[in-house]
């Protein structure tokens, strides 16, 4: 079985990427600015456009998004590392969208 860093390193990118770069951004933009560069990003590169190539890049692009909006929830606490919830981790509502 593959450390998860080696399954990483093989899509192209790193546990300690900076992904306010990724997304093209200065450290510290805005939620909204993150948004923005996101779907800009993803329209470029989604793999119906862009194929394999775009396929490893929206992985990319899809961790550093959640990473950025990670640091703007609230309890957020700066520097504390990652934020992202693991595969399969559910919500407090099990998961479930509210009003479906």
């Amino acid at each position: 079985m593959l450390a998860r860093h080696d399954g990483e390193r093989r899509l192209g990118f790193n546990t300690r990427m900076d992904p306010y770069a990724v997304l093209g951004l200065e450290a510290g933009a805005s939620p909204e600015d993150a948004a923005r560069a996101y779907r800009q990003l993803a329209k470029q590169w989604h793999p119906d456009r862009a194929g394999d190539t775009g396929a490893a890049r929206m992985i990319q692009l899809n961790v550093a998004y959640e990473l950025v909006r990670a640091q703007h929830r609230p309890g957020a606490e700066a520097g504390a590392g990652s934020a992202v919830a693991p595969a399969g981790a559910r919500g407090q509502d099990g998961g479930r969208r509210r009003g479906a």
